[in-house]
């Protein structure tokens, strides 16, 4: 007589409590498909490889581990995981995690408790599902890389709030970021690089006149010069857009705005070329976003504070590879995960199997 067997595999360091099968996803196979066939909790390990020209849609919690991104730098595919279409979260999604991946369409979140996290990404929206503006909370977005395109978070704006998002440790290079809320909805930005490469903008701007009052930066570092824009909503151009909580932050530039930052909290007219070890000649021939480690000597060493953002908190470095969750290099997912499983479909009752199990570490 012959049974099923069932295998559970725990993977410890996605921090959710617990997991439903483990679905492996190979290049050729339909991937919006495997996650409609999936049951809310699954764990799909997506191999190396291009997928979903058409998009995919969460309507389920359900986590998506890639395998990193600007490879091979490391992770357990020397190929990509990307996807080409519109990423969106729905109804029904709250508590997925999307990890690992590189795409080159629009991310739209539209679901609460959702966790985007060492991504490679254009253009991200958050309060929107597509065809609808809904409101959001706890949406957090860390340690990935952006590379032009847009950011933007509706809050109050059409009649939704965006609660307590965060972006932490994330690359942002000449990414433009709009905020369309005002004070109803709430947010932070810590240990973020703005302008991580150091040839191009990085704008921040508030759609309404009083929305910084509820958007915290802190640990951050700005490496080009903010917006001198006629426009008072940018980033510390006017009374209107200085946050109550702007502190610990390295900014490139010395006049207004960077001179309407708080001066006993902030480090204001750095040089560009004492920041980042890879720029600007990159002697050590780092890659892509490990150009962005602190130089030896940078002011941002030990400049930023861990929460909660006091004077006398533990120091750390300010920009994205400091604070309690450094950005890792080339995206590759938290570990230890397992990214391949081979597992007898049947055996004999009282028999020995044998289960082969391919794990990655990281951290």
């Amino acid at each position: 007589m012959k049974k099923l067997l069932l295998f559970c595999v725990c993977l410890l360091a996605l921090n959710i409590s617990s997991f439903g099968a483990i679905i492996s996803v190979n290049p050729g196979d339909d991937l919006q498909a495997k996650m409609n066939a999936a049951t809310a909790g699954d764990v799909l390990i997506v191999a190396g490889g291009t997928y979903a020209p058409a998009g995919i849609t969460f309507n389920k919690r359900l986590t998506l581990i890639g395998t990193g991104y600007l490879l091979p730098a490391g992770g357990p595919s020397s190929t990509i995981a990307q996807i080409t279409g519109i990423v969106s979260f729905t109804t029904g999604s709250d508590f997925s995690i999307f990890t690992g991946f590189t795409v080159s369409g629009t991310i739209n979140i539209g679901a609460n408790n959702i966790t985007f996290s060492r991504n490679n990404v254009v253009t991200l929206y958050i309060g929107i599902d597509g065809p609808s503006y809904k409101s959001t909370q706890n949406v957090v977005v860390k340690q990935c890389k952006f590379q032009g395109g847009a950011i933007l978070v509706y809050g109050s704006f059409l009649g939704v709030i965006a609660n307590n998002y965060q972006f932490l440790n994330n690359l942002f290079d000449a990414t433009s970021i709009t905020l369309y809320h005002s004070v109803e909805s709430y947010g932070a930005f810590v240990n973020n690089n703005f302008s991580a490469n150091l040839i191009s903008n990085c704008d921040v701007n508030f759609h309404f006149a009083n929305t910084a009052t509820n958007v915290s930066f802190y640990n951050n570092i700005f490496g080009f010069p903010l917006s001198t824009s006629s426009s008072s909503f940018y980033l510390l151009n006017g009374a209107a857009s200085i946050p109550a909580n702007f502190h610990y932050n390295v900014l490139v530039g010395s006049g207004v705005p960077e001179a309407n930052a708080p001066s006993a909290t902030n480090l204001v007219n750095q040089a560009a070329t004492n920041l980042y070890a890879g720029w600007n000649a990159n002697p050590q021939a780092l890659t892509t976003d490990a150009r962005s480690i602190l130089k030896l000597g940078s002011p941002a060493i030990l400049y930023g504070r861990l929460s909660p953002y006091a004077p006398a908190s533990t120091a750390t470095d300010a920009g994205a590879y400091g604070g309690v969750e450094p950005y890792i290099t080339s995206g590759i997912p938290t570990g230890p995960y397992a990214y391949q499983i081979l597992v007898p479909n049947v055996a004999a009752n009282n028999s020995n199997i044998q289960i082969t199990i391919k794990a990655k570490s990281s951290n």
